[in-house]
């Protein structure tokens, strides 16, 4: 059974770093310091496969802030089945009350190279609350970058088109677009030059892709 109301150094102890942390404490002095350096350590050392249990039964908690978000990034996408990324990460990823564990989720899912999650990832390309901050935008970039799916292409486009900004232009027309299209990054490629890139080079990917129209996304501030 899930237990809830803990946090991953509470985690981490259960899982046998009992000694550890009292080796930290000697040598950092400060109970605090300590969890932290227990943390990084547990990073460090590619932990994440083996805490996989103690730390799923964290994220099932849904606490938000540090906790979650260090055992997210504890695991490894190439340790994710894909009964335990649906069941953990596309929830992650679908909601926007946490949007730090979504974008974590967002990154996890396209480096372990899911491509049924294509769809909730340009959902979340569609929702301007998602690109409104670097690290997002950086992560759902990536993402889709790394899942190598053309059918993103015409979504990242709009939504550079949409709100050319820094969020988007770089964090989508640097991450994502560059591994799609084999067009280096350039801090002039706008939305108007993306737009013009698709007409010219939509045929490329045969005739079901090149018919995806670039949508028109709302809620972005021009």
């Amino acid at each position: 059974a899930t237990q809830c109301g803990r946090d991953l150094t509470t985690v981490l102890l259960d899982a046998g770093f009992q000694s550890a942390l009292e080796r930290l404490l000697a040598l950092a002095g400060e109970e605090r310091e300590a969890y932290f350096a227990l943390r990084n350590a547990a990073n460090f050392l590619d932990l994440g496969p083996l805490l996989s249990d103690h730390l799923a039964r964290l994220i099932d908690c849904g606490v938000r802030g540090g906790d979650r978000l260090q055992a997210l990034r504890l695991l490894r996408p190439d340790g994710l089945d894909e009964e335990s990324a649906r069941a953990r990460l596309l929830p992650l990823l679908e909601q926007r009350d946490d949007l730090q564990a979504a974008s974590t989720a967002a990154d996890l899912l396209g480096a372990a190279g899911f491509r049924w999650a294509l769809d909730p990832l340009l959902d979340a390309v569609r929702d301007p609350r998602m690109l409104a901050s670097n690290g997002t935008s950086f992560d759902i970039g990536g993402a889709l970058g790394d899942l190598g799916d053309p059918r993103a292409i015409p979504t990242l486009i709009g939504a550079i088109a949409a709100q050319d900004g820094y969020e988007t232009a770089y964090g989508l027309g640097y991450f994502g677009l560059p591994p799609l299209t084999g067009v280096p990054y350039d801090d002039s490629h706008d939305g108007a030059f993306w737009r013009q890139w698709w007409e010219e080079n939509r045929s490329r990917y045969g005739p079901e892709i090149a018919s995806l129209p670039i949508p028109v996304l709302a809620g972005f501030d021009d």
